[in-house]
């Protein structure tokens, strides 16, 4: 008999219906956004350890992992390439120091917290990513049981989560991971979790079940579910299909191509086929732990929780929310996003010697003929730090100008850079009261922890829904000249403003620097203080030093024009 299998759609209401009453049960995939390596990984690294020190070539240190046996690649390199157990530990710590917990853990935890997940989480890892996410959202308290003495201390509350790791932990000095440790559990751990999943069900990610202890323990439950004594919600085993847009009907397809190819335990298959005629026992596709978890906790109907994961999604998965809720069609926000992996590939990397920064060069300023408003014109990065801390700015009130899309996503280029360098913690929650704003309109923002007053996020251009981009000088102006209007109003009096329109919206520079300098330029400014407003162009490959000079002189008007007159080579 074949396996059931099911759609994501199926599982959500299921899960939703039966709250509190599923465990997750989590393997290596749930880390993958936090950085930790994969198993394919982990085996990887072995490989050309080994492969370095022996001497040996591509051919033979493959021979020696056995390594077209996928199954048990993993299990054999462990246990060629890290002999002993204090290598393992060793190997383990390393692998996992200083990394953080990524949104699929804030997500279980939250869940956990507010029982849309059971109290308890079974997993193989070694990592302390679910741990440190309990920690740092603090809703519950968290207990992880590392070995069969310690699961005396498993007793449910409800004030209360724990975590069980199936094969130990680097600190108990019990990890297991080569085929004799990973041969059998301990029928004491064994019978313990299956009194725990009683009138319980298991949401499985992130894992295959190759190792032999699991496929034998997913057999020992199987068994006494099918005698109803456990399990009696079912149990849904997820299966990755990659990050594609396709109907349910083909993610199924998908799933069952993956289980034909052996990419999860063949012994789990025939396990799920024997169980296929049993209430809810499926599997069923995932593209992505953390996209199922958003999808999920979407489907909850919770703000708050939400609202608080939310906080966490890494920067692609925030986008995709972000223009998914504005209505951009999945094929519109993958282009957008290849369109963004292209311009930060094609970035001009700038090399400075460590502990230095680079200093932006003023090219030109114009003065304007009431003396109240000067625009200076640089070659540097408008997002420095050191620069917005210069003594020549002290005691002013200070803004810089953020080059948005209406969505407010700080997708790329200098809106991402201002981003990180205020704190994503501090400008998400905000942008996200203001989000979408019109096209030409500015939304402001704290300055985080950058050395400036506020952050005006100026939506230059828009994101359709096809992916391409509704941008041009009209829009650009537009934007320039709210931002000076609302400097007016906070008592700006230095204003740091770069290019628009002109990254992933591909608008000429050229273009984007004459509708800059002209908006600056013709925009009243009636306030009581001198404005200074500091545009910024990356580097002389952007625009050149002759062509910006021509630009500036070609609008000046009535105002008084002074150039910088520097070396060129000065400037690159």
């Amino acid at each position: 008999m074949d396996p059931s299998i099911i759609g994501e759609d199926d599982v959500i209401y299921h899960l939703l219906n039966a709250k509190g009453k599923f465990v997750p049960y989590l393997g290596a995939g749930v880390s993958i956004d936090a950085g930790v390596m994969t198993g394919a990984e982990i085996s990887e690294e072995i490989r050309r350890r080994i492969q370095q020190t022996k001497g040996l070539t591509d051919l033979q240190v493959k021979r020696e992992l056995e390594w077209k046996k996928i199954a048990t690649r993993y299990l054999t390199c462990v246990r060629k390439g890290l002999q002993t157990e204090a290598e393992r530990v060793e190997f383990f710590r390393e692998m996992t120091n200083g990394k953080g917990p990524c949104y699929s853990h804030f997500a279980i935890a939250q869940m956990m917290a507010r029982n849309y997940l059971g109290p308890v989480s079974l997993t193989t890892n070694f990592d302390k990513l679910l741990e440190k996410a309990f920690v740092i959202d603090g809703d519950m308290e968290c207990q992880a049981l590392r070995s069969v003495e310690e699961c005396k201390f498993w007793k449910e509350t409800g004030s209360q989560a724990y975590i069980l790791k199936i094969h130990g932990d680097y600190d108990t000095q019990n990890i297991k991971n080569t085929v004799d440790e990973t041969y059998r559990l301990p029928v004491d751990l064994e019978n313990l979790i299956a009194t725990r999943l009683k009138d319980r069900g298991l949401l499985v990610l992130g894992t295959a079940g190759f190792e032999k202890s699991i496929h034998t323990l997913f057999d020992f439950l199987a068994d006494k579910a099918a005698r109803n004594e456990i399990l009696q919600w079912g149990l849904f085993w997820g299966v990755h299909i990659g990050s594609v847009n396709v109907s349910t009907a083909e993610a199924k397809e998908l799933v069952r191509a993956r289980l034909k190819a052996e990419r999860v335990s063949v012994e789990i298959v025939q396990m799920m086929s024997r169980m296929s005629g049993k209430d809810l026992f499926h599997f069923f596709p995932v593209r992505g732990v953390s996209n199922f978890l958003m999808n999920l906790i979407s489907r909850t109907g919770d703000k708050n929780l939400e609202g608080t994961t939310m906080a966490h999604l890494d920067h692609e998965m925030r986008l995709r929310m972000r223009l998914a809720t504005s209505g951009v069609t999945a094929k519109g926000i993958q282009s957008h996003l290849e369109n963004l992996a292209k311009k930060k590939k094609e970035a001009p990397k700038k090399k400075t010697l460590p502990g230095t920064a680079e200093k932006p060069t003023e090219i030109c300023r114009l003065d304007d003929r009431h003396k109240n408003k000067v625009i200076r014109v640089f070659f540097g990065d408008v997002s420095s730090r050191s620069f917005m801390q210069s003594p020549e700015f002290a005691g002013q009130r200070r803004a810089i100008v953020s080059p948005e899309d209406t969505c407010l996503t700080s997708g790329g280029g200098a809106a991402y850079t201002l981003m990180q360098k205020a704190g994503e913690q501090f400008l998400l929650p905000e942008l996200q009261k203001f989000a979408p704003v019109s096209l030409g309109d500015v939304a402001v923002t704290s300055g985080g922890r950058l050395p400036v007053h506020h952050i005006f996020h100026a939506a230059g251009l828009e994101i359709q829904k096809s992916g391409k981009y509704n941008v041009s000088t009209k829009t650009i102006e537009a934007a320039v000249a709210r931002s000076i209007q609302i400097a007016e109003m906070l008592s700006v009096q230095c204003l740091w403003l770069p290019l628009l329109g002109s990254g992933a919206a591909n608008l000429e520079a050229t273009k984007s620097l004459r509708a800059v300098l002209r908006a600056a330029l013709k925009t009243k400014w009636p306030g009581p203080s001198p404005l200074s407003v500091l545009v910024f162009i990356r580097s002389p490959a952007t625009v050149g030093r002759e062509v910006v000079l021509k630009i500036a002189r070609s609008l000046r008007g009535g105002a008084k024009y002074t150039e910088n007159r520097q070396s060129p080579n000065d400037l690159v």
